[in-house]
């Protein structure tokens, strides 16, 4: 839930599609309710349903608005730049291709930067710390052929296997 409603942080150009969709999926659910409420010619079928149409579509433009800054202001954070970029967006014609160009085809910074870690290399908590002893105890060393780094290498990926003779390497 961050993700839509905090304005904190980085996210990546794949979460800022990702709210796009959800932005998507709102708007199409009020059209949708909308279509429901309405007789074969096209007539709301009672006078309750066009309040309730307007009134969920009232409630919704809050929603998507705050969804759309939010969202939009953790990718120009992963861009290295100020959240008030999001203003670019009342530039008339320029401002929301630029908006759309910058957000959603660019890349992010690489590296950390002063809004927080890059949203590709978010580190997952290394887990062989609390397992290492608990194996040592159920398998002798001297049974075990081979210790495995559960960290990947940032090149490969993959998994690092190691003999119990040859040195570790971090």
């Amino acid at each position: 839930m961050n993700l839509l409603f905090g304005y904190e942080g980085r996210i990546g150009r794949g979460a800022w599609w990702l709210a796009r969709l959800v932005v998507l999926a709102i708007i199409a659910a009020v059209f949708v309710l909308a279509y429901t409420l309405e007789d074969e010619n096209g007539n709301l079928q009672s006078d309750f349903a066009g309040p309730v149409v307007g009134f969920v579509a009232l409630a919704a433009l809050p929603i998507i608005f705050w969804i759309n800054v939010v969202t939009t202001i953790k990718r120009y954070h992963d861009r290295g730049k100020v959240g008030y970029w999001v203003l670019l967006i009342f530039v008339p014609y320029v401002g929301a291709l630029w908006q759309l160009v910058e957000c959603g085809f660019f890349v992010g910074d690489d590296r950390d930067n002063e809004y927080g870690p890059a949203p590709s290399a978010r580190k997952v908590p290394s887990i062989t710390p609390e397992i290492t002893p608990v194996v040592d105890t159920i398998v002798a060393p001297k049974q075990r052929p081979f210790e495995y780094d559960l960290r990947p290498t940032i090149k490969t990926g993959r998994i690092r296997e190691y003999s119990p003779t040859s040195p570790r390497k971090p």
